[in-house]
């Protein structure tokens, strides 16, 4: 794990929080775990952003999460109530030990190749148990997108 968590925000004091997608805070003190939002407990939220001098901040996402996809917001302050968030830095989809670098969330590319795939795949089980005709009335194979006439007796193409 190391400067998972990125904002580019200029030379101000900045941390962020973990939240789950129930709404839960990670509580990082202790025996770190979620929790419903406790006032008292600001402070245990924190997690360190370090400021490169660039204005970019960088942090590590707290270890003892387990896989799954939290939301991170970034805050200006030192931890306490009355700081304001500066930025929604986004979510993380995280494998329990690293981040899940972008190349394997959803690739659009493959996720079309797959639906295209299934596509064909179920278009020509569906025309192989029907029977296709041509105009003439006879049995045709290969057809594409055929069409149902009423009164026919089958699938024309």
């Amino acid at each position: 794990m190391a400067d998972e968590i990125k904002i580019q925000y200029g030379n101000a004091s900045l941390y962020a929080r973990v939240y789950d997608i129930t709404g839960q805070v990670w509580n990082i003190s202790g025996e770190p775990a979620w929790e419903a939002w406790m006032d008292g407990n600001v402070a245990d939220y924190v997690v360190s952003l370090t400021n490169q001098d660039s204005g970019e901040h960088l942090g590590d996402f707290p270890s003892g999460i387990a896989a799954g996809t939290y939301q991170i917001i970034a805050y200006k302050g030192t931890g306490v109530l009355t700081d304001v968030p500066v930025s929604s830095i986004g979510k993380i989809i995280w494998d329990g030990s690293a981040e899940v670098p972008l190349t394997s969330q959803d690739d659009v590319t493959t996720a079309h190749g797959t639906t295209d795939a299934l596509i064909t795949a179920i278009s020509s089980s569906v025309l192989s148990v029907l029977n296709i005709y041509n105009d003439a009335g006879v049995t045709k194979t290969g057809g594409t997108y055929p069409t149902i006439e009423d009164g026919k007796g089958g699938v024309y193409a």
